[in-house]
């Protein structure tokens, strides 16, 4: 048996739950880049605030 089929067995999580937390541990560490779904949602906010803060700024 291999090491991911006995971890699934042993949390008792399907291997698709698994396979996404090891995905996410290594964008969380830098070891993969992050989602391009997750970039654009950053950026959105970015602007966001950042045109808020001019906003602001010009009041």
């Amino acid at each position: 048996m291999g090491p991911i089929r006995r971890i699934v067995q042993q949390l008792d999580i399907h291997p698709e739950a698994l396979r996404s937390w090891v995905k996410r541990a290594e964008v969380d560490v830098g070891r993969a880049p992050a989602p391009a779904a997750a970039l654009s949602a950053v950026g959105g906010l970015v602007g966001l605030l950042w045109d808020h803060r001019l906003d602001v700024a010009s009041a």
